[in-house]
C-alpha cells in the first residue's frame, strides 16, 4: 500500500503535470484540485501607493460572471481602482471582453491562457478576487487559489460558495445576479484595509489546514484504509 509520502508525491506529480500539458484555452479545460502556496512570500496589496485592484479569474464568459463584475466594478467610485481579468478566453467570449474593454478603458487589463506562475503573481497583485458565476457552482477552485495568496474573495450567495466561505472564512457572500450588491461588498473590503487583511490571512491559514497537499493525502489514505 501506498505510504503518506509517496502519495503526496504523486499528487504534486500530478498537479504539475496538469499545469504543464493543460493551458488554460478551452471550455473543456482540465484543472488541477490541489493548490500549494506555502512557500510563497505573501504581498501586501495594502502598502501605501498600492492600487485597489480586483480581480477575476476563471473562464471569461457571461456565465462566469465577467460582464457582472464590470458592472459592479463600474460602480464603485474608487480612485485609481483596476480591474484584472485572468483564465481562459475562447472565440466565443471576445465580444464580451471587448464590450467591457470599451466600456473601462485603461481601468481593464486582460491577460488570457495564463501558465502557473504568471497565475500566482496574478494573484498576489490583488486586493480581493471575485467570480460573480450566474449559475451555481458546484465548487470554485480560483476561490482556494485567491485564498492559498491571503486575497479576500466576495461571491454569490448560492452553490457552493457559502459553504467555502463558512469553512475558510475568508470573504464575503453578495446577492446572486446583483451588480449593486456585489459593488457594495467589493467597496466594503477596498475601503476597510485592515478588515479584507484579517479575512485574506484567515483565509490563507484554512486553505494551508484543510486544502493542502497533505491533508489530500491524508483523505487519500483514509478511503485506501476504508476499503481494505
Amino acid at each position: 500500500m501506498l505510504g503518506h509520502k509517496q502519495i503526496c508525491s504523486l499528487i504534486e506529480d500530478w498537479r504539475d503535470q496538469t499545469f504543464t500539458e493543460h493551458r488554460m484555452n478551452d471550455r473543456n479545460q482540465v484543472r488541477t484540485y490541489v493548490y500549494d502556496a506555502r512557500n510563497r512570500e505573501t504581498q501586501s496589496v495594502w502598502d501605501d501607493g498600492v492600487t485597489p485592484t480586483v480581480g477575476f479569474l476563471s473562464l471569461m464568459s457571461h456565465g462566469k460572471g465577467l460582464g457582472l463584475l464590470a458592472d459592479a466594478f463600474a460602480e464603485l467610485n474608487i480612485p485609481n481602482a483596476r480591474l484584472r481579468v485572468a483564465g481562459a478566453m475562447t472565440n466565443a467570449d471576445k465580444p464580451l471582453v471587448a464590450t467591457i474593454r470599451h466600456k473601462l478603458g485603461d481601468r481593464v487589463e486582460f491577460l488570457p491562457n495564463i501558465e502557473r506562475d504568471a497565475k500566482i503573481a496574478f494573484l498576489q497583485s490583488l486586493s480581493v478576487l471575485s467570480v460573480p458565476t450566474l449559475y451555481r457552482e458546484a465548487f470554485g477552485l480560483y476561490l482556494l487559489e485567491a485564498l492559498a495568496c491571503a486575497v479576500p474573495v466576495v461571491q454569490p450567495r448560492h452553490g457552493a460558495f457559502p459553504e467555502l466561505i463558512a469553512a475558510t472564512g475568508g470573504g464575503l457572500l453578495c446577492e446572486p445576479n446583483d451588480a449593486h450588491s456585489l459593488a457594495a461588498a467589493l467597496r466594503e473590503l477596498l475601503t476597510d484595509a485592515p478588515r479584507a487583511r484579517q479575512l485574506g490571512q484567515a483565509g490563507r491559514a484554512a486553505v494551508q489546514q484543510k486544502f493542502s497537499v497533505e491533508k489530500m493525502a491524508e483523505q487519500v489514505e483514509a478511503t485506501f484504509a476504508s476499503v481494505r
